[in-house]
């Protein structure tokens, strides 16, 4: 499924189950009618900007929440708590699923820590497993049961699915115009073979020796013949093959050497002006496709090894509990060349309610390996680039820039606490 065929998949799991939305694309179970039509208890929103699925648990013990719940069907905020437990089977039965955990955690009504999950809209492409099993853990899971056995919420169309749904009535479309093709080809044969064939036997059987000497084997010679003499004109045919070949050979022989005039560049392009980079990336040799392959396996482990060194660098500060990583998640890029691919990204949060995202953007851009972004979340002033350098000899570093020509640097441990000590100072 493309993207948007999965956001519409999601707004039909709301609709066909009864469940409600907001103008956040929240997929909620509704609160009575008598309350507001836009609150209920989150199970899962889809966020259009990230492009994922993930969860909101924290919405479940504001004051505004456990209010509702008292007024609505008479639950104490001491026995709502026990939605914890069930919000904790939810999330474990999404994990299940390829969700991974985000965030700094929350302490629902004062206990333990819980960590919401989160699933790229990646995982659902092409997967109608995963589709089917998020939408049964959405209609059937444990805050749902506890809705329905307080008597304001039931799942509708609970033994029947959206993705089956959609596929049922695809496949009956195809037996429906399958049907009637082969009714019209049996029966008009049948009959046509049976009644010549009995009248023909049963009345000239003292006629049958002069009748077989007409009909003798004259007649399928005559008929065979003119059927091979038709039969050359196909070989007219190879006209078209021999025109076919000769323009192939005229475009490919010129592209090399329009092309390849200086050796490949694979360093960084110097600060010269635009002109002159734009001269140098033109003479660039054309990438082949094995070539692209090995890059792209260099520059998906150089990110890998960026990100370990970043934990490693502020190990510290996770150890007092001033900051903490997401478990790596994958976007998928798009390359000119190579087409689709996966590479990991990297959420740090960090105390005050900030996240900052190291997030890969694109190969083959400036004159170097590739490019990852570094940014503060919600803040869009706060943003740098990280762009990977081959050195040649396979060595490579990273260098920060906060512009195309200005304020590059080495990414070092140093240069990161200070854009991050700029950034939550803000």
């Amino acid at each position: 499924m493309s993207l948007e065929n999965i956001e519409r998949f999601a707004r039909r799991i709301i609709d066909y189950h009864g469940f409600r939305s907001n103008e956040s694309f929240y997929c909620l179970i509704p609160d009575k009618e008598s309350f507001s039509h836009d609150e209920g208890l989150s199970l899962w929103v889809y966020s259009k900007k990230r492009h994922r699925f993930e969860t909101r648990i924290e919405k479940f013990h504001n004051l505004n929440r456990i209010k509702r719940m008292e007024e609505m069907v008479g639950v104490s905020e001491k026995e709502f708590s026990k939605i914890s437990l069930s919000i904790e089977e939810y999330l474990n039965s999404l994990k299940e699923i390829g969700f991974i955990r985000i965030g700094k955690g929350v302490k629902l009504f004062g206990q333990g820590k819980m960590y919401n999950v989160q699933a790229d809209v990646s995982l659902f492409e092409n997967n109608l497993e995963a589709l089917k099993a998020f939408e049964k853990v959405t209609i059937n899971n444990p805050i749902v049961d506890f809705a329905e056995e307080h008597g304001y919420f039931e799942v509708r169309n609970r033994k029947t699915l959206v993705l089956d749904e959609l596929i049922g009535s695809a496949t009956k479309k195809q037996t429906r115009r399958a049907k009637p093709e082969s009714k019209v080809k049996v029966k008009p044969e049948s009959k046509v073979k049976a009644k010549p064939e009995s009248k023909a036997k049963a009345k000239p059987e003292p006629k049958a020796k002069p009748e077989p000497k007409a009909k003798a084997k004259p007649e399928p010679k005559a008929k065979a013949k003119p059927e091979p003499k038709a039969k050359p004109e196909p070989k007219a045919k190879p006209e078209p093959k021999a025109k076919a070949k000769p323009e192939p050979k005229a475009k490919a022989k010129p592209e090399p050497k329009a092309k390849v005039v200086a050796p490949e560049v694979s360093h960084l392009v110097a600060a010269t002006p635009l002109s002159n980079k734009l001269k140098t990336l033109a003479t660039q040799k054309p990438v082949s496709m094995p070539d692209w392959e090995r890059k792209r396996d260099v520059w998906k482990k150089q990110v890998g090894n960026i990100y370990r060194k970043i934990e490693t660098w502020l190990s510290e500060h996770v150890k007092n509990g001033y900051m903490s990583f997401n478990e790596y998640g994958k976007v998928t890029l798009s390359d000119p060349i190579g087409g689709d691919y996966e590479i990991e990204s990297l959420e740090l949060d960090i105390v005050g309610g900030h996240q900052v995202v190291f997030q890969p953007v694109e190969m083959n851009i400036l004159g170097t390996v590739g490019r990852v972004d570094l940014q503060h979340r919600g803040d869009t002033s706060h943003k740098v680039m990280l762009l990977l350098i081959d050195r040649g000899k396979s060595r490579f570093t990273w260098e920060l820039w906060k512009g195309i020509n200005e304020n590059r640097q080495p990414f070092k441990k140093e240069t990161l606490e200070a854009v991050l000590n700029q950034w939550i100072g803000d």
